[in-house]
């Protein structure tokens, strides 16, 4: 679950802050060999990027972390939110769990938005 926005009028060529809670995942893919995963979620709106902490040995992990991305709304709204899951590894390179692509109209129309029950894809 995914919450942008801030529940108030939206003034979409204001400079502030646009807000995305990232709340958990559920039933991911075990990358690990001890058959669990160390993921993470990384969010990109345009060529900016945030990422959440990593929840070590879950395949259903729980993060309530509000990442904030600074712009217009205008200037945001222009791009589709990207969110990527990754099992984080220590000495090889991260492996993909999957993403979702989410559009930001809702949020400029309406100030906020609940993205809820996202499938992955890849």
């Amino acid at each position: 679950k995914m919450l942008g926005g801030a529940g108030r009028a939206v003034n979409a060529s204001a400079h502030g802050i646009l807000e995305v809670t990232v709340v958990h995942a559920r039933l991911l893919l075990s990358k690990d060999f001890n058959g669990s995963s160390d993921p993470f979620a990384a969010v990109h709106i345009g060529s900016k990027k945030r990422k959440t902490r990593v929840v070590k040995r879950s395949l259903n992990p729980e993060w309530n972390e509000t990442l904030a991305f600074e712009g217009t709304l205008a200037e945001l709204g222009r791009h589709k939110m990207r969110v990527e899951l990754w099992d984080h590894d220590i000495g090889r390179p991260n492996d993909k769990l999957g993403r979702a692509m989410l559009s930001l109209e809702p949020v400029l129309e309406r100030g906020s938005h609940l993205y809820e029950d996202q499938p992955l894809e890849g």
